[in-house]
């Protein structure tokens, strides 16, 4: 590794970072419905398949240009298939409510009598118009992600020293700030689901960076490395530890782009999104991390004693 891919590392980090603060200045990020107010409607299927359910809620809603379908679920309650769809609208939530939940009574629809005591169960609304739920549990994660953080950066001081606890710390705030870019570019919709995100690439971040920098700690007070100055072990510990990063990486990336692809749209969201920002923090981890350590790493380089014939040479 040469210290110029710090520089050309910094560099693309910066562009997609002022991408993102563009994207924020003008259009900001792309707020789901828990934020800008929805509502949860659940049908029972009865004699119709889920996938006939589902288009029947679908022909329904889209006549409202106020509202739009953002996750569907299939599901079984007391031995009845059900469907589950969530909708965001960009005004009058409570009231379009009220108006989709009639129109699915109609005969039109699946033709329920809402009168009826068992029937009138058939379908069922709740409205999350506003978005408190969302920000105790968005408030929670961030909480948990910094504490997660301070207690590494501790575990990183007593043990490896204050270099590479600024090192990691550093590290860990330039993924967040990518996670964050990339939900703003890439226009993934910000739910509760991304204070989850959040403490997950804390983690995952904070563990990629610690393996490199427990190497780069490793081979700076290795007896065979004293002749070798910072720069010098960071090229090496490059070279050593590349591989093993990318496979742990590409691990941690396989098993969240699996909860993506099993999960409801609000989570499979953040979950492609910790997905991306996995591979930015491999590219952290690789190119920046070392560098920074290089530079804030305070070691003195060992020489070997002088034999006696240097002695009197000199």
């Amino acid at each position: 590794m040469k210290i110029t891919k710090f520089f050309k590392t910094g560099i693309t980090n910066i562009i997609v970072l002022a991408i993102a603060v563009l994207l924020l200045l003008t259009i900001g990020f792309n707020m789901g419905p828990d934020f800008n107010g929805g509502s949860v409607i659940s049908v029972n299927c009865q004699s119709y398949t889920q996938l006939e359910a589902e288009n029947k809620i679908r022909k329904v809603v889209q006549k409202y240009d106020n509202a739009t379908i953002y996750s569907v679920q299939y599901g079984e309650l007391y031995g009845d298939d059900m469907v589950t769809v969530k909708i965001k609208f960009t005004e009058n939530a409570d009231k379009t409510t009220e108006e989709i939940v009639e129109a699915l009574y109609s005969n039109s629809a699946f033709g329920y009598d809402k009168d009826d005591i068992v029937e009138s169960k058939f379908i069922t609304a709740t409205a999350n118009v506003g978005g408190a739920f969302t920000n105790v549990v968005l408030t929670e994660a961030l909480l948990a992600s910094l504490v997660s953080l301070l207690a590494i950066s501790i575990y990183m001081i007593f043990r490896q020293g204050f270099a590479n606890a600024v090192s990691l710390i550093a590290g860990v705030i330039l993924d967040l700030a990518m996670f964050m870019s990339v939900l703003a570019i890439c226009r993934f919709e910000i739910t509760a689901y991304v204070g989850i995100a959040t403490l997950v690439v804390t983690l995952v971040s904070a563990i990629l960076h610690l393996v490199m920098l427990t190497n780069l700690s490793k081979n700076a007070y290795d007896e065979d490395n004293r002749k070798l100055n910072n720069k010098d072990v960071a090229n090496l510990t490059f070279e050593n530890s590349k591989k093993s990063v990318f496979v742990l990486a590409s691990v941690l990336a396989v098993a969240f782009l699996l909860i993506a692809v099993v999960t409801p749209a609000g989570i499979s969201g953040m979950m492609f999104a910790v997905v991306l920002t996995i591979a930015l923090a491999l590219i952290t981890t690789l190119f920046i991390t070392p560098s920074l350590w290089a530079i804030a790493f305070a070691r003195k380089r060992k020489q070997p004693k002088k034999t006696q014939i240097e002695v009197e040479e000199e």
